[in-house]
Protein backbone atom coordinates (compact mmCIF):
# COMPACT_ATOMS: atom_id res chain seq x y z
CA UNK A 1 0.00 0.00 0.00
CA UNK A 2 1.69 3.44 -0.97
CA UNK A 3 -0.11 5.24 2.02
CA UNK A 4 2.11 2.35 4.51
CA UNK A 5 5.30 3.36 1.96
CA UNK A 6 5.25 7.42 2.78
CA UNK A 7 3.69 6.81 6.24
CA UNK A 8 6.96 4.47 6.87
CA UNK A 9 9.30 7.23 4.98
CA UNK A 10 7.44 10.31 7.63
CA UNK A 11 8.44 8.19 9.92
CA UNK A 12 12.07 9.51 9.70
CA UNK A 13 10.42 13.11 10.77
CA UNK A 14 8.19 11.70 13.86
CA UNK A 15 10.33 13.38 16.73
CA UNK A 16 9.74 16.71 14.64
CA UNK A 17 6.12 17.62 15.61
CA UNK A 18 5.09 18.28 12.36
CA UNK A 19 1.41 18.03 11.92
CA UNK A 20 -0.70 16.25 8.63
CA UNK A 21 -4.22 16.38 7.63
CA UNK A 22 -5.01 13.13 5.62
CA UNK A 23 -8.36 11.53 4.92
CA UNK A 24 -6.39 8.15 5.38
CA UNK A 25 -6.48 9.19 9.25
CA UNK A 26 -5.65 5.83 10.73
CA UNK A 27 -2.81 4.04 8.59
CA UNK A 28 -0.94 7.58 8.02
CA UNK A 29 -0.43 8.89 11.51
CA UNK A 30 0.00 5.57 13.20
CA UNK A 31 2.46 4.61 10.93
CA UNK A 32 4.15 7.89 10.62
CA UNK A 33 3.43 8.83 14.08
CA UNK A 34 2.87 12.32 13.01
CA UNK A 35 0.19 13.99 14.84
CA UNK A 36 -3.15 14.53 12.76
CA UNK A 37 -6.30 16.15 11.53
CA UNK A 38 -9.19 13.85 10.72
CA UNK A 39 -10.53 16.13 8.04
CA UNK A 40 -13.59 13.75 7.42
CA UNK A 41 -13.80 13.83 11.51
CA UNK A 42 -14.02 9.81 12.73
CA UNK A 43 -10.95 10.92 14.48
CA UNK A 44 -11.85 14.74 15.23
CA UNK A 45 -14.40 15.66 17.57
CA UNK A 46 -14.77 19.81 16.73
CA UNK A 47 -15.07 18.58 12.78
CA UNK A 48 -18.06 15.69 14.04
CA UNK A 49 -19.73 18.03 15.34
CA UNK A 50 -19.57 20.99 13.14
CA UNK A 51 -20.50 18.90 9.50
CA UNK A 52 -17.30 19.20 7.56
CA UNK A 53 -13.76 20.30 7.78
CA UNK A 54 -13.10 24.30 7.02
CA UNK A 55 -10.21 26.50 5.68
CA UNK A 56 -10.27 28.15 9.16
CA UNK A 57 -10.46 24.74 11.43
CA UNK A 58 -7.10 23.55 9.30
CA UNK A 59 -5.18 27.05 10.08
CA UNK A 60 -5.38 26.16 13.90
CA UNK A 61 -2.33 23.35 12.97
CA UNK A 62 -1.05 24.44 9.85
CA UNK A 63 -0.64 21.15 8.94
CA UNK A 64 2.96 19.99 7.00
CA UNK A 65 1.33 17.22 4.61
CA UNK A 66 -2.11 17.26 3.33
CA UNK A 67 -3.57 14.31 2.13
CA UNK A 68 -6.76 13.02 0.71
CA UNK A 69 -8.06 10.55 -1.26
CA UNK A 70 -10.44 12.10 -4.40
CA UNK A 71 -11.65 10.85 -7.81
CA UNK A 72 -10.01 13.80 -9.90
CA UNK A 73 -6.66 14.36 -10.74
CA UNK A 74 -4.70 17.05 -12.90
CA UNK A 75 -6.32 15.01 -16.23
CA UNK A 76 -9.24 14.85 -14.31
CA UNK A 77 -11.81 17.81 -13.26
CA UNK A 78 -13.59 17.45 -9.63
CA UNK A 79 -17.12 17.22 -9.86
CA UNK A 80 -18.69 17.59 -6.13
CA UNK A 81 -21.55 15.53 -5.63
CA UNK A 82 -20.78 13.96 -2.24
CA UNK A 83 -19.82 15.40 0.81
CA UNK A 84 -16.52 13.65 0.34
CA UNK A 85 -15.42 15.71 -2.89
CA UNK A 86 -16.44 18.84 -1.01
CA UNK A 87 -14.15 17.58 1.39
CA UNK A 88 -11.59 17.32 -1.14
CA UNK A 89 -11.99 20.48 -2.54
CA UNK A 90 -11.75 22.02 0.58
CA UNK A 91 -8.00 20.31 1.27
CA UNK A 92 -7.16 21.24 -2.31
CA UNK A 93 -8.49 24.73 -1.98
CA UNK A 94 -6.64 24.97 1.22
CA UNK A 95 -3.33 23.99 -0.08
CA UNK A 96 -3.15 26.13 -3.37
CA UNK A 97 -3.96 28.94 -1.46
CA UNK A 98 -1.32 28.56 1.08
CA UNK A 99 1.61 27.88 -1.44
CA UNK A 100 2.11 23.84 -0.72
CA UNK A 101 3.86 22.09 -2.91
CA UNK A 102 2.01 19.34 -5.13
CA UNK A 103 4.42 16.45 -4.60
CA UNK A 104 2.04 13.79 -5.82
CA UNK A 105 -0.98 12.87 -7.35
CA UNK A 106 -0.85 8.46 -7.32
CA UNK A 107 -3.51 6.67 -9.01
CA UNK A 108 -3.70 3.67 -11.25
CA UNK A 109 -6.22 6.28 -13.35
CA UNK A 110 -6.97 9.97 -12.93
CA UNK A 111 -10.61 9.29 -11.35
CA UNK A 112 -9.56 7.91 -7.71
CA UNK A 113 -6.37 9.34 -6.59
CA UNK A 114 -4.56 10.28 -3.59
CA UNK A 115 -2.74 13.79 -3.48
CA UNK A 116 0.09 14.33 -1.56
CA UNK A 117 0.22 18.82 -0.98
CA UNK A 118 3.56 20.19 1.30
CA UNK A 119 3.91 23.43 3.33
CA UNK A 120 7.26 24.83 1.77
CA UNK A 121 8.45 26.70 4.61
CA UNK A 122 9.72 24.05 7.29
CA UNK A 123 13.50 22.60 6.83
CA UNK A 124 12.56 19.69 5.80
CA UNK A 125 9.59 20.32 3.05
CA UNK A 126 11.78 20.13 0.26
CA UNK A 127 13.53 16.31 0.98
CA UNK A 128 10.09 15.23 2.31
CA UNK A 129 8.50 16.18 -1.25
CA UNK A 130 11.34 14.31 -3.11
CA UNK A 131 10.89 11.60 -0.65
CA UNK A 132 7.35 11.44 -1.49
CA UNK A 133 8.13 11.70 -5.35
CA UNK A 134 10.01 8.61 -5.23
CA UNK A 135 8.30 6.21 -3.46
CA UNK A 136 7.09 3.06 -4.97
CA UNK A 137 3.28 3.88 -4.35
CA UNK A 138 0.98 0.90 -4.97
CA UNK A 139 -2.81 1.09 -5.22
CA UNK A 140 -4.25 -0.48 -1.68
CA UNK A 141 -6.73 -2.56 -2.82
CA UNK A 142 -4.91 -4.16 -6.12
CA UNK A 143 -1.33 -3.51 -4.86
CA UNK A 144 -0.71 -2.31 -8.77
CA UNK A 145 2.18 0.37 -9.09
CA UNK A 146 0.45 3.98 -9.95
CA UNK A 147 0.87 6.95 -12.08
CA UNK A 148 2.32 10.04 -10.30
CA UNK A 149 -0.77 12.95 -12.23
CA UNK A 150 1.23 15.53 -10.93
CA UNK A 151 4.35 15.86 -12.11
CA UNK A 152 4.72 18.48 -14.75
CA UNK A 153 2.67 17.97 -18.09
CA UNK A 154 4.85 15.61 -20.96
CA UNK A 155 6.44 13.67 -18.17
CA UNK A 156 4.97 10.68 -16.59
CA UNK A 157 6.43 8.75 -13.71
CA UNK A 158 6.48 4.85 -13.53
CA UNK A 159 8.07 2.88 -11.14
CA UNK A 160 8.70 -0.74 -11.18
CA UNK A 161 10.36 -2.80 -8.65
CA UNK A 162 14.20 -2.61 -10.15
CA UNK A 163 14.28 0.76 -10.00
CA UNK A 164 12.78 3.40 -7.05
CA UNK A 165 11.39 6.09 -9.84
CA UNK A 166 12.06 6.62 -13.42
CA UNK A 167 11.18 9.67 -15.13
CA UNK A 168 10.29 9.22 -18.93
CA UNK A 169 9.02 11.68 -21.57
CA UNK A 170 6.07 11.06 -23.75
Amino acid sequence: DGNYAVATMLRDYADKAYVMAATEAGLLPYYSRWRAVDPWGLNDPWIARHGRVTEEYLDRFKPHLVMFHAYFSPLVEPVVRTEWDAMAMTLRDYARKRGYVFAACFGETPFDTHHYYVRPDFADSAQIVRRIRSIRYTWMSTGRVCVNFALPAGKLQITSSKSQTSTKSQ
